[in-house]
């Protein structure tokens, strides 16, 4: 099976190897059987036109959630290859993912948040939820010190109030730190602070658990179904249960390193 697999590259040098697009092609290539290209703006193989890999392909999956204008819309729509698109950012931009899908003619829609798969039936032939996930050649646990008790590595959004609450514990703010340093980063955290941006489950919950780091987060729709709370990740629904917990686990250093190590 050929597949191609169409997204923007990372415009962060030290992010870039992090793209979903390369991580997605890295996976299928442990595949047996399939071979994928990525192709997108800034990637050398957008030099090639798109009409040659379209005749290669028997799967375009297509990852660029932004509908961008080097997107060739028409020729994805009149392409008989089957046509999947991520949806990784439906909580941000709904209603421009509802207008890629009927543009292009999406057969597959996959979404990282299974509550929206109900604003796509009729737009697509078939929903599935798929998650976000994290690339383990990338982010794993790494031999260092947990010499942070609470951290945040990320960007702040809509966390400004809550991380200056959170000043309290003396959190450390790594934000934007992205790449190699954001697992590095991660790594040192005893606990590390996470709020979803709306009821999405972002990568910094899969990135967390996967340098074996204990994540407190919002409590976020089916977080449940992926994580068992309380034995592999910690939630909160408010500031006071935030205190509480942030200073039960610090507190108690072999209830956390249990988290860690599940």
């Amino acid at each position: 099976m050929n597949i191609l697999i169409i997204q923007e590259a990372g415009r962060h040098e030290n992010n870039k190897e992090f793209r979903e697009s390369l991580c997605i092609h890295r996976a299928f290539s442990k595949i047996e059987g399939t071979k994928s290209v990525v192709w997108g703006l800034n990637y050398p193989s957008f030099h090639t036109p798109f009409d040659y890999f379209e005749k290669w392909a028997d799967v375009i999956f297509i990852l660029e959630n932004y509908n961008s204008t080097w997107v060739p819309i028409e020729k994805i729509k009149s392409s008989k290859k089957l046509k999947i698109f991520w949806s990784i950012d439906s909580h941000c931009v709904l209603e421009q993912h509802q207008k890629m899908c009927d543009l292009l003619e999406i057969n597959i829609l996959l979404n990282s948040s299974e509550q929206y798969l109900p604003y796509f039936k009729g737009l697509v032939d078939k929903c599935y939820w798929f998650p976000n996930c994290y690339c383990d050649e990338l982010v794993f646990p790494m031999n260092v010190e947990k010499t942070t008790d609470l951290g945040f590595c990320g960007n702040i959004v809509i966390r400004g109030d809550i991380l200056r609450y959170l000043e309290k514990f003396n959190i450390k703010k790594d934000i934007f730190v992205i790449g190699k340093e954001m697992v590095e980063a991660i790594n040192s955290y005893k606990i590390h602070f996470n709020k979803n941006i709306s009821d999405d489950i972002n990568y910094r919950t899969f990135e967390t658990t996967g340098c074996g780091t204990m994540l407190l987060t919002n409590k976020t729709p089916n977080l449940d179904r992926l994580f068992e709370v309380g034995k592999e990740i910690e939630t909160y629904n408010s500031l006071e249960e935030l205190d509480e917990k942030i200073t039960y686990y610090l507190k108690n250093p072999q209830k956390r390193i249990s988290i860690e190590e599940a």
